[in-house]
Order: C-alpha cells, then structure tokens, then sequence
C-alpha cells in the first residue's frame, strides 16, 4: 500500500505541470490576421454630366375631344378604334340633306337680291337728269336711292347667308384637326349628333410627345442657366422598356409649387413609332451642364451600409479606412464622388468581400487587370474617359 503511494506522487506532479503548461498557452495572444489580398485603385479626376433625376408622365402635344359642328344623324363612321390618322382626314359623315336644301334656297334668294338691286340702281340713274330739271321731287329721287340700297344690303347679308350655309355643308364631314391616334368610337351610325355637344371621338397627338416632371426647386438655378446658353437635353425611360428615348426642355412654370418644393417642366421627346403613350410613367434624367474635375472611382468600389454608401481608402502604411461617401452621377463603370474622397487617394476595387475597418492589406493586381481596363497594372490609377489621374 505504502509503495504504490508514493509511486503515484510523482506522476500526478508531472501531469499537472503538463496542465500548467497548455493553460499558459490558451492564455496567450492570438495570432496576427494575415492581410487581406485586395486590388487599390487611385481615385482620378474627370468631367462628368450633371444629370437631375425626376420622375414624370408622358403627355400627348395635342388632346382634343372631336364633337360636330353641326347637328344631324351620323351616317358613316370613316374610322375604327384606336386608328391612327392624318391632320384633315375624314373620321364621319353627317346626313347633308338639310343643310344642301339651305344652300338652294340661299341660292335663290341671292339671285333675287341681285334683280332687285339691278332694277333698283336703274331707277337711280334713270331719275337723276329728272330731279336736276325739276320734273321729279327730291323726296321722291331720295326714295329710289334708299330702295336701291337697300336692296344691296340685303344681297350683302343674304351672300353672307349663302356662305354659312355652304360651310355647315362642308361641316357634315367631320375631319381630324391634326395628326394623332383615336379613342374608340363613341357614336355609332344612325345616332343623333348634337352640335358642339356630342363627342364622336378622342384625338391625341403623339409625335412629339411630351414628358411632363417636377425638379426640386434646388435645381432651378442650374435649369435656367444652362437653358440660356442653349437647348437642355433629357432622356426619359418607361417601365418595362430597357431603352430610354431622347428630347429637349420646352417649357419651365412660371412660379415654385410651394406644398411641394418643386417646379413643373415639360420636355418635348420625337416619338415617330409610337414608343411612348399618354400617361405612361417616366424615369427622366435632366442633362444640366457638367461637373469638372470631379472625383470618380470604380463602381465596384462603393458598398452600400446602414449609415448610407461607403468606400474603403487605404494609407500610408496599408491599413484599410472605411470612409462614408456622398454620392454623384454614374457613368462609364464609374462613379463621382462629391464628397468623401480626395483625387490621388487609393481605394479598394476589388477584394471588399473580408475586408474590415483597420485591417492591413495587401496590393494584389485583380484577374485580367484594372476594371473596365484589361491588363492595367496594379496600384495604377485606372483611365477614365475625359479624366485624368
């Protein structure tokens, strides 16, 4: 008994001194993180195009409810719905019986005015020589003269007559004041039209179209001035369409929207096949001048996070920065910095995927080179189309 407890004290003093040893270890300082690979690019300067961003509808350049000008049964419709027609084509016909039966009898009593004129005037002139010798009284020749002018005034009113009867004749057809697309139609033949009341149809113009959009009034000074030095070009996209469609400002409020802060313009867009409808929305972007040597990174470089987009810099001695960024216009793979980082200052492009706030990285050159410039070395500011490093 004795002998086996004293064989037991010495191996019990060596395993805790082994325990001693592997809790000193944990206890100890991690090992340091290996630096992150990454691809630094150096923000470069460039021009970039001021663009304002809205939202809006398109708005057809001519609306016009087509109504008759005259009263009457509709005999034809000469279109169907939705046709697409031409400025002074024929869309109906009006039953003409009444209104050719006037244009006869204002005919007729043309023709009579004009005999009773002609025979009027000849009294005149046959009674003239009489009243100078004293054969006729003056009463009597005074009353030839007003008879006969009597008789022309009423050739001049009734000639009047004549002409409104012919145009309500013409009026029973009634034509498209200006190129555009019909609604449906609305009357059908064997109805009743009443004058300026009845409305046969829908006309809208659609080439130009126009895009109707509010710009906060922060904009307004910068929309004038380039205004007066010349056209401003928009381009607007509709939901659904990959492709955006160019045109011009034509028209600016004359007053602030003061419950919203924003100001009302109209773009005029050429619209020859039809690609934008009255009343679809609009993503339009306003070209308002350009930003000179303006800040521009990689897209790839900016990351979105709670507090809003970010980028990391890198310093001196390789330690990652993450720095917040106000962002501007996104062009060519790239994008304008307006604040947050200085020309010169590297960024990382590639490589953000591990990286954190202080961690130490190292310069690698990333797969086929620079983005949006293969084979560009690593740490080389990449190009920017009318920039400079």
């Amino acid at each position: 008994m004795t002998c086996h407890r004293f064989i037991r004290l010495p191996v019990l003093l060596a395993a805790g001194l082994l325990f001693a040893a592997g809790c000193g270890k944990k206890d100890g300082a991690p090992p340091a993180r290996p630096p992150t690979p990454v691809h630094i690019v150096a923000a470069a300067t460039a021009t970039v195009p001021t663009l304002l961003p809205a939202f809006g509808t398109a708005v057809a350049n001519v609306q016009v409810n087509i109504t008759p000008q005259v009263s009457g049964k509709i005999l034809k419709a000469l279109i169907k719905d939705g046709e697409t027609v031409a400025a002074d084509q024929p869309l109906f016909e009006i039953d003409p019986s009444d209104y050719a039966n006037t244009v006869h009898q204002s005919e007729g009593a043309v023709e009579g005015d004009r005999a009773n004129l002609w025979i009027a005037k000849l009294n005149v002139d046959r009674n003239q020589p009489l009243v100078a010798k004293n054969l006729i009284s003056q009463n009597a020749f005074d009353n030839y003269k007003a008879t006969a002018e009597a008789a022309e005034a009423k050739l001049k009113a009734d000639l009047a007559s004549l002409e409104q009867a012919k145009l309500d004749l013409t009026r029973c057809t009634v034509r498209a004041p200006s190129a555009g697309v019909c609604s449906k139609v609305m009357v059908n033949p064997g109805n009743l039209a009443v004058a300026n009341q009845t409305v046969l149809t829908t006309l809208k113009g659609l080439d130009p179209i126009q895009a109707e959009f509010a710009l906060s009034e922060e904009y307004l000074p910068a929309l004038r001035r380039e205004l007066a030095a010349g056209p401003v070009t928009v381009s607007v996209q509709p939901r659904g369409d990959d492709q955006s469609y160019a045109g011009r400002v034509v028209f600016i409020d004359n007053a602030v929207n003061t419950a919203t802060g924003t100001i009302l313009v109209r773009a005029e867009i050429p619209n020859p096949e039809h690609k934008l409808w009255p009343n679809q929305f609009l993503a339009v972007t306003v070209r308002a001048g350009e930003f000179k040597d303006a800040v521009v990174i990689p897209e790839s470089a900016v990351q979105t996070g709670k507090m809003g987009p970010f980028a990391f810099v890198v310093d001196a001695q390789n330690t990652a920065e993450l720095r917040p960024v106000q962002l501007g216009v996104r062009t060519d793979g790239h994008v304008h910095i307006k604040a947050g980082i200085k020309a010169g200052e590297r960024v990382v492009a590639q490589g953000l995927f591990m990286l954190v706030p202080g961690a130490t990285v190292m310069e690698m050159p990333p797969p086929g080179g620079a983005p949006g410039h293969p084979g560009a070395p690593a740490g080389k500011p990449a190009a920017v189309p009318g920039g400079k490093p």
